[in-house]
């Protein structure tokens, strides 16, 4: 494995297409309420597995990652098919990805087939965690960049605690545990261009600052 984005990448081999489609039409018989693979990628559980395993094992990525939801176009028919008026695709299927920053190679993604039990932040902390222990960059000091989604101290501490990885990103004002003198809305101090304020509790760091508008992390 290289860290060189010249380097050629092995595809899969013909046995392993075989293996796959054979795995496939195996599946065709739906797996009863309760068994474990019952789930609404069943079909193709198998294949994503390949794929997502080729994608780890073909590079090894740079130090600056980033997490993030993907959304694959799609205009069929699909229980969990999202709609996200903000992203530039608004309907199809959402995936959580990690990928490396200077080249925007994917080194894990997974798609999101239906909520689960458990509030949207619990969601956002699984949804790092898992991406970042499946494509094998635990323990490394890896940088994680994310957006307001995701971005939480409970969840950096952990990163930092846990996972022996490093993260930034723009936060909610509403999360808890952020420092409420400069985490509002109108802060002291930060009214022109420049301004900036900011908190430091042990390896977390909070941080506004006043561009063309005001922001937070």
């Amino acid at each position: 494995m290289s860290e060189s984005s010249d380097e050629e990448f092995e595809g899969f081999s013909q046995n392993e297409v075989d293996a796959a489609a054979q795995r496939y039409n195996q599946s065709e018989q739906a797996p009863r309420p309760g068994e474990p693979n019952n789930t609404a990628l069943y079909k193709i559980e198998s294949l994503m597995n390949m794929f997502t395993d080729s994608m780890v094992s073909q590079y090894i990525p740079k130090r600056q990652l980033s997490v993030d939801e993907v959304m694959v176009p799609f205009k069929g028919r699909l229980s969990f098919q999202q709609y996200m008026p903000a992203k530039p695709t608004k309907w199809g299927i959402k995936m959580w990805a990690i990928s490396e920053a200077d080249t925007g190679y994917v080194s894990f993604c997974e798609v999101y087939s239906g909520s689960i039990n458990g509030t949207a932040h619990g969601l956002a902390n699984r949804v790092v965690k898992s991406c970042i222990e499946k494509a094998n960059v635990t323990g490394q000091w890896y940088h994680v960049y994310m957006d307001n989604y995701f971005t939480s101290p409970t969840l950096f501490t952990d990163l930092f605690q846990h996972y022996n990885t490093e993260a930034c990103g723009t936060v909610r004002l509403n999360r808890r545990e952020l420092p409420k003198d400069i985490m509002r809305k109108n802060p002291d101090g930060v009214t022109i261009h420049g301004d900036m304020q900011f908190r430091q509790k042990d390896a977390l760091a909070a941080v506004v600052w006043k561009d063309k508008k005001k922001h937070v992390n």
